[in-house]
């Protein structure tokens, strides 16, 4: 019977499905894997720029895009097939290899438990072109179809998507962690080669989320890993260069000295630039700064070696993980003896840091010496039950006092709409607007309608809406009732100006920005960020308005006034860069705005000042300079709606404007002034220094500027219309909404966003008035 049983296990060949799906599981074991072989193919494409986007740990979803030089659309057929490759055409080949991919298994493996689609396009091809792929041939897109490559829009480069990795192999997929761990261990291999390629700019994202959870910057090593594992890391890293011509090595590395530790040893290894691991190098290592660092405490190194390729096998892993080379331990000795010597001559000292950590007492008067960001105060360690001195407490509680209740109101405003109170300092936006009416008018609907005069003579205002009634259509003129007794409409509060825009609209899709200038420009703001501006900013408690131009704000125990208009300038200058063409639009109401006629009036107004005095004559009138910038923005205005939201008809009416930030309007009686600047200042010859300086012309037009008094048509004999300290009830309306949107918008949105730069440092826009421990030592001498 057993001997019936042994008979009929007879030796079989394994179908050509089976052996591609057990191959698969070998090469591609998680997502991660997946990925590393995607960078490497992009990265023998010789790619500049790579995109990474995941859905579900990448088991949904896996995207990578690259600017290399593309599949020719004849090789296509082959990119699945097993053992088709383009970096080598016989075995010997392997001694020599100086790709990263040699055997043609990636993708392969990848189509047999995975959808593929590959959109690819050559720098001499005349479109991209698309296909699918499974189990290793292409399949059609739709049944019916064929499986031919189709043509479509692509940049040069290839996109790879990848969709339900392991569908087919529902116990590997049950196997692998949650979601979370498997995009972590991505990205954790996307920063590792980011870091050993420094010239080449890696992006790590979600699909569905516009922000990138990793984006590099092309510089060199020591930068890409500050920005990977932080800047106490790289300010302690050595440099090592040293190169060994009896075992033909060459080592590259970046190690912490002995100031520097960490709770997990950081180990990378890249041999002939590639990412693998190996446990002897690691472990020799380690050992080795065991004499330089504390019991438990581990480095940081980053080691590549480079070897002639006939010294290295890097065929010994399915996933190429580990290879094996030449003189392994007189190799190990090496590096171990090199990092040794280096340590020592930089190691005469240490740097130790004291157990009890007091209050900061960064002085910051002037603001050029924020060097670094200030330490937050925390509790001493040898005495945590003890309170700290009066002087050294910080108020930061947002619901305490502030001088908000100070400001001195009308009795009339207080004692009459006591159930309206606060309403009248919220920002008035359209949606606002529309339900104040509508409570006045269920307040007062036994009461004859009152029409309000609004003054138009802004040269933004058109004549078709000179009259308006509280409903917002037009009336016939009457004589303006007392206002002495009575709380404003909606329409006298809200600004005349801000009564021509529409509620923003956005119906953009987001675009993902790689144009180079932009990336630079965003790269110089962070480059040039002063860090003790930014953590002001970052952790500051704002006090509250001195007047139209200055703010005060807390920050520890000090005490700040800052120019509105100064920093919030710098501050819609990089809100308009990061936001570039992705902003939404705010459309003008009525027919739009006849651009010439603006900017023939601001010609005008400049002229006049600048011939005060004088009896030069002008090279040209204002109708000319007003007709020649017309022309250049009208020929530019499909660059200006697509990168800008501003929207320019043919005939030179302007029907939208960009929303740099929700809730936010600008005071457009600058807009004329701003379309003139648009032809002189703006440089459209070059594409940097184009976006750079139409950037900052939409940051002098949105920087926070009290608009015109809605109440100037009302309001006779009284000069000066903006100031804030006036008692009138108009007045005191419209300074409310104002500093409203400055408290809860503006700089709300500056503590998450604004860098300041260095040059602000430098001016004399952030003031420090007061310092609490200063003002208590005033007190002691009283």
């Amino acid at each position: 019977m057993q001997s019936a049983l042994v008979n009929t296990k007879r030796i079989h060949k394994l179908s050509e499905a089976v052996v591609n799906r057990i191959a698969a599981g070998e090469i591609i074991q998680r997502p991660s894997n997946a990925i590393k072989e995607l960078i490497e193919n992009s990265l023998d494409a010789r790619a500049t720029s790579i995109t990474i986007t995941a859905k579900d740990g990448g088991l949904k979803l896996l995207h990578i895009q690259d600017n290399g030089h593309g599949i020719h659309k004849d090789d296509m057929p082959l990119v699945c097939e097993r053992f088709a490759t383009s970096k080598i055409t016989q075995f010997d080949d392997l001694a020599s290899v100086a790709t990263y991919g040699f055997r043609g298994e990636a993708l392969a493996s990848i189509s047999h438990v995975a959808h593929v689609t590959i959109t690819t396009k050559t720098e001499e091809s005349p479109c991209a072109w698309k296909a699918n792929y499974s189990d290793g041939i292409m399949v059609p897109a739709k049944t019916g179809a064929t499986a031919d490559p189709k043509p479509t829009a692509g940049n040069v480069g290839t996109q790879i998507m990848i969709e339900d990795l392991f569908f087919n192999v529902p116990i590997r997929k049950k196997a692998l962690k949650s979601s979370t761990d498997e995009y972590n261990k991505i990205l954790d291999v996307v920063n590792r080669y980011a870091i050993h390629n420094s010239a080449v700019s890696f992006t790590c994202k979600k699909a569905g989320t516009n922000s990138a959870d990793f984006r590099s910057n092309p510089g060199t090593t020591r930068d890409a890993i500050r920005q990977v594992f932080g800047p106490a890391v790289a300010k302690e890293l050595v440099e090592i260069s040293q190169s060994n011509p009896g075992l033909d090595v060459e080592l590259h590395a970046l190690v912490s000295n002995a100031n520097y530790n960490m709770k997990k040893m950081a180990f990378l290894l890249f041999i002939n630039h590639r990412l693998v691991e190996s446990t002897n190098i690691k472990r020799a290592v380690d050992n080795m700064y065991s004499t330089y660092l504390p019991k438990n405490a581990h480095a940081f190194c980053y080691v590549s070696l480079e070897m002639k390729p006939q010294n290295v096998d890097v065929n010994v892993h399915p996933t190429k993980k580990e290879v094996m080379f030449l003189n392994e331990d007189l190799v190990i000795e090496f590096i171990c003896d090199t990092i040794r010597e280096k340590l020592a001559e930089v190691n005469d000292s240490r740097t130790f840091t004291p157990a009890t950590i007091t209050t900061s007492s960064l002085q910051l008067t002037p603001i050029t010496n924020l060097a670094e960001p200030p330490k937050s105060s925390s509790k001493p360690s040898i005495a945590p039950s003890k309170k700290p001195y009066e002087h050294k407490l910080v108020r930061t509680d947002s619901r305490m006092q502030t001088l908000d209740s100070f400001i001195r109101v009308n009795p009339s405003f207080q004692t009459s709409h006591s159930a309206n109170q606060g309403k009248a300092a919220l920002p008035l936006s359209d949606s606002t607007l529309k339900s104040t009416v509508s409570e006045n008018s269920m307040r007062h609907e036994n009461q004859t309608s009152q029409e309000i005069i609004i003054n138009t003579e802004s040269a933004v205002a058109p004549a078709d809406i000179a009259l308006l009634s509280k409903e917002g259509t037009s009336a016939p003129q009457k004589e303006l009732p007392t206002l002495q007794t009575e709380m404003p409409p909606a329409d006298l509060v809200t600004p005349v100006l801000s009564r021509l825009i529409e509620p923003l609209k956005n119906t953009r899709e987001f675009v993902d920005i790689q144009l180079s200038s932009i990336l630079n420009l965003r790269s110089k703001i962070r480059s040039d960020a002063h860090s003790g501006l930014t953590d002001l900013f970052k952790n500051h408690t704002l006090v509250g308005a001195v007047d139209d131009q200055w703010m005060l704000m807390q920050y520890q125990t000090k005490l700040y006034i800052v120019d509105v208009e100064d920093i919030t300038r710098e501050f819609f200058y990089q809100i308009a860069l990061h936001g570039f063409s992705n902003f939404g639009y705010t459309e003008l109401k009525s027919d739009g705005i006849n651009v010439q006629e603006l900017i023939q009036l601001a010609a005008e107004e400049q002229i006049s000042a600048e011939q005060t005095g004088t009896s030069d004559k002008q090279l040209m009138s204002p109708q000319d300079i007003a007709q020649q910038i017309t022309a250049l923005l009208i020929e530019r205005r499909e660059l200006l709606d697509e990168y800008f939201s501003v929207v320019l008809s043919e005939e030179g009416i302007l029907h939208a404007l960009p929303v740099l930030l929700k809730e936010y309007t600008p005071n457009l009686s600058k807009l004329p002034l701003f379309l003139l600047r648009l032809g002189t200042e703006v440089n459209w010859d070059e594409e940097q220094a184009c976006f750079e300086t139409f950037c900052q012309e939409l940051g002098i037009l949105y920087a926070c500027e009290p608009p015109p008094d809605p109440s100037d048509g009302l309001k006779e004999g009284v000069s000066d219309t903006n100031d804030c300290s006036a008692d009138s009830l108009p007045q005191l309306s419209y300074c409310a909404s104002y500093n409203w949107t400055l408290e809860h918008v503006v700089f709300k949105a500056m503590k998450q966003w604004y860098l300041p730069s260095k040059e602000m440092a430098k001016r004399e826009s952030i003031v420090q008035v007061v310092d609490l421990p200063d003002l208590y030592k005033v007190f002691e001498r009283c």
